[in-house]
């Protein structure tokens, strides 16, 4: 296998790995539409944040975990949230590097991240309740 072959063999790999961590976080997703999200941590230092979602009415929730944040266009929290994931490996105007791109169009929501997770059931664990009068 010659160097070219190697590193397409690699970021075949990359991508792989990449595809199959969006899968995992698209399972989780559809499974906490129209629910309300938060904006619940942030950390300078990190350059990350956390985003919870929450059912009125249920102790569940779910944390989407980020980290290397580029840019944010959020209000701290919304209603009905329908939040979609994508990955990018091409750069955009926020970013020189491969992103994922955490969005609601709905909201007007665009967060430009390098890394991202999520994780169900966090702590603090409470019964949701309205935050927005419908």
């Amino acid at each position: 296998m010659n160097a070219a072959q190697e590193l397409l063999s690699e970021d075949k790999m990359e991508r792989t790995q990449f595809d199959k961590n969006l899968q995992t976080i698209q399972t989780f997703l559809k499974r906490w539409q129209n629910c309300t999200a938060r904006l619940w941590e942030y950390s300078v230092s990190h350059r990350g944040l956390s985003l919870r979602l929450e059912k009125e009415g249920s102790q569940e929730n779910l944390h989407i975990g980020a980290c290397d944040l580029s840019h944010i266009f959020a209000p701290w929290a919304w209603p009905n949230a329908c939040i979609e994931i994508s990955h990018h490996i091409d750069s955009c105007e926020y970013t020189d590097e491969p992103y994922y791109l955490i969005q609601d169009t709905k909201a007007n929501v665009k967060i430009y991240v390098g890394t991202v997770n999520v994780a169900e059931n966090c702590k603090p664990i409470y019964t949701a309740t309205q935050i927005f009068n419908r």
